[in-house]
């Protein structure tokens, strides 16, 4: 033997070489995954997250990160670089023995001893893309509202913080409207800008009512929009 790596307490079922670094990982009986130098023979990482023992793993994502299946019928997904267990799936009803990788990375093939042969697709790049477009029209409705405030459009400038689930920026809102050169005006613009919410809407608007009246510097807001509420 070239080098003898000691670590785990209980035996080992699976070992695979990292397609990009000098490391090697071991998946062992002690419900641990191990990574290990492949020059001084040193463990650098330790996952640990499986209830029972890990029986396969395989390198994904050029080599950044790890698929383990285990007895306790679950597949997860690691980080190399940190050790995080980035996710979980469990759609097996025994221990997961099989675990194979297609060679361009898109597809896994789990097989347990329920006699299932589960096919995953990784969705990563969808769900990075769909981020991006949930990102973009965030950045619309946000434009859209701080336009609203220029015009002075309240009510819907309003509506739109509620979308956008921004206490801060509507707590602002509620206090230009309150701050107004009238006395009456204001009110009447903070009730019309409630007066159209769902129960659910209305509902957060309460919650964050109550978050501010713990504020003395905001207590003086939280009183005006509930005012307006009632």
């Amino acid at each position: 033997a070239v080098a003898t790596f000691k670590g785990h307490k209980r035996g080992i079922w699976s070992v695979e070489f990292s397609p990009t670094d000098q490391v090697v990982g071991t998946a062992s009986a002690d419900r641990t995954v191990r990574l290990w130098s492949l020059g001084d023979g040193s463990c650098l990482r330790t996952f640990e997250g499986h209830t029972a023992s890990v029986l396969k793993l395989a390198f994904v994502t050029a080599g950044t990160q790890l698929l383990t299946t285990g007895s306790d019928g679950l597949l997860k997904l690691w980080s190399v670089k940190t050790s995080e267990n980035l996710n979980t799936f469990d759609e097996h009803l025994d221990k997961v023995w099989a675990l194979a990788v297609r060679q361009d990375g898109a597809e896994v093939a789990t097989g347990g001893g329920d006699g299932r042969i589960n096919i995953w697709h990784d969705n990563t790049a969808i769900e990075a893309d769909e981020a991006a477009r949930l990102t973009d029209a965030q950045l619309l409705k946000q434009q859209e509202m701080e336009n609203a405030v220029r015009s002075r459009n309240y009510v819907k400038a309003v509506a739109l913080g509620f979308e956008l689930q921004q206490p801060t920026r509507l707590r602002q809102l509620f206090e230009q409207m309150l701050q107004g050169e009238k006395a009456a005006a204001p009110l009447k613009s903070t009730m019309r800008a409630v007066a159209g919410m769902t129960p659910e809407r209305l509902k957060q608007c309460l919650e964050y009512v109550r978050e501010w009246n713990t504020n003395a510097k905001f207590c003086h807001v939280a009183a005006g929009v509930l005012a307006a509420v009632l």
